[in-house]
């Protein structure tokens, strides 16, 4: 067995080395990962008179803010408890897939929203808006097993599937190669 590996040592080392990068990118995805972002924000001024008790005019227009919070858990695990934590109570929100939550306010009067979990690949979202008034600042993300990283969120062209496993196919295919070349050099110059 030994000869046949050492008379096959570039084709095992690059074998090798691709089963070990497979392995490896398995092993660190396999806790929970949180990712956040604002996908929008936006204003809109609304030309309906705010009006008092009286019926008074006190502004001649009014402004709607409204911004959407997009989460996901991109890890192989769920993520428990997952906690989103505003600077005060949106006056508007609603979350989508509509499902349970706790909602609580701190002492200091910070509102959080609270999620039992967040299963692997599941995005969640909090649509929030307020009327002639600003919107709270989501200050924190975070679960039991992980804290939230906020990531920047742009358009982006969607790429087809299958293309997708063709890139990663040939990557590996050129890592391999690659491999295969370095333990030919290698063996040259031992051998």
């Amino acid at each position: 067995m030994l000869e046949l590996i050492t008379n096959n040592l570039a084709e095992s080392v690059s074998i090798g080395t691709v089963i070990l990068g497979f392995a490896l990118e398995r092993i660190f995805r396999l806790k929970a990962k949180l990712f956040y972002s604002i996908r929008h924000a936006s204003s809109y001024p609304v030309e309906e008179p705010l009006h008092d008790k009286d019926g008074k005019v006190i502004q001649k227009m009014q402004v709607v803010h409204t911004a959407s919070i997009v989460a996901e858990n991109t890890g192989l695990q769920p993520a428990t408890d997952v906690e989103f934590t505003f600077n005060w109570k949106p006056p508007i929100f609603t979350v989508y897939p509509g499902r349970a939550f706790e909602a609580s306010t701190t002492g200091m009067g910070r509102w959080s929203l609270t999620l039992p979990s967040l299963a692997p690949k599941e995005v969640f979202v909090i649509e929030i808006m307020s009327i002639n008034q600003e919107l709270p600042m989501l200050t924190a993300v975070r679960s039991r097993e992980v804290e939230g990283k906020a990531i920047a969120m742009i358009p982006q062209r969607a790429v087809s599937p299958w293309l997708v496993r063709l890139e990663i196919m040939l990557s590996l295919i050129g890592i391999g190669t690659c491999m295969y070349f370095l333990a030919s050099f290698i063996e040259a110059i031992l051998g």
